[in-house]
């Protein structure tokens, strides 16, 4: 996992001048440079997972209020609000999903202090 890795990079470096007089300044570089990337990917991943769970959530039969809160945290509030959106532009008529998405955004919205 990303900290697994962060762990071990970190502790192998120790110190950025410590690390800078033992190793070459290449190797330092190279090192930080794989642990942005790695920490992109793994924001990349983290977001492109949270978003196929809600829709599977909000495709449910029985919606775990909870749960959805809990992935929609996991996201930038902008992202959030347009994946709300779409599931209840998606919705038609299904008045039990519309509603699964209103309670999860009013709880959303009170812990974001915009009620």
């Amino acid at each position: 996992s990303f900290g697994t890795c962060l762990l071990h990079v970190i502790s192998n470096s120790m110190d950025v001048h410590l690390s800078a007089k033992i190793y070459e300044e290449k190797t330092v570089t190279n090192r930080k440079s794989f642990i942005f990337s790695l920490g992109e990917k793994t924001v990349s991943l983290v977001k492109d997972t949270t978003m196929a769970l809600i829709d599977k959530m909000f495709n449910c039969r029985m919606v775990d209020h909870g749960l959805a809160l809990g992935y929609c945290t996991l996201l930038p509030k902008k992202n959030v609000c347009e994946k709300l959106w779409n599931v209840i532009s998606n919705a038609w008529q299904n008045y039990k999903k519309i509603l699964a998405v209103a309670k999860v955004g009013a709880q959303l919205a009170n812990l974001y202090n915009d009620a």
